[in-house]
């Protein structure tokens, strides 16, 4: 939440804590803060964040790998030619690789570790 506050009014960590802290009436800034707890919170948001966006290319990467191999699947089918059967290697591949892809994707998807995909930024021009 403080990465997206601030984001969205362009303001540094300290400033979105008392944007936040203001608008929603939190009292936090009654003490002083640390500037080790500080310093913690800003690594550990600055790590979530690069967490999120690794997950987030993954998933891509993993998409682009199933639309490879669906399109594979379909430019290089088998071809039949009296009673031999032949398989172009590419088209082999795909049939081996496709379903392992599709499962990875529908674990992380069950999981939720699509990031919730409306807010991907790779997703904010199709999906409003």
């Amino acid at each position: 939440m403080i990465d997206f506050v601030m984001e969205l009014f362009d303001i540094n960590y300290r400033q979105a804590l008392l944007r936040i802290n203001q608008d929603f009436s939190l009292g936090l800034t009654g003490g002083a803060v640390k500037r080790s707890e500080l310093s913690l919170a800003v690594r550990k948001a600055q790590q979530e964040k690069r967490d999120a966006e690794r997950r987030e290319d993954e998933w891509w990467a993993m998409i682009r790998e199933l639309w490879y191999y669906r399109e594979i699947i379909k430019e290089a089918p088998p071809v039949l030619n009296g009673d031999f059967i032949w398989f172009h290697p590419l088209y082999l591949e795909a049939v081996r690789i496709l379903p392992k892809i599709e499962n990875w994707l529908d674990q992380r998807f069950q999981e939720g570790d699509n990031l919730d995909w409306k807010n991907c930024q790779s997703t904010q021009k199709t999906t409003s």
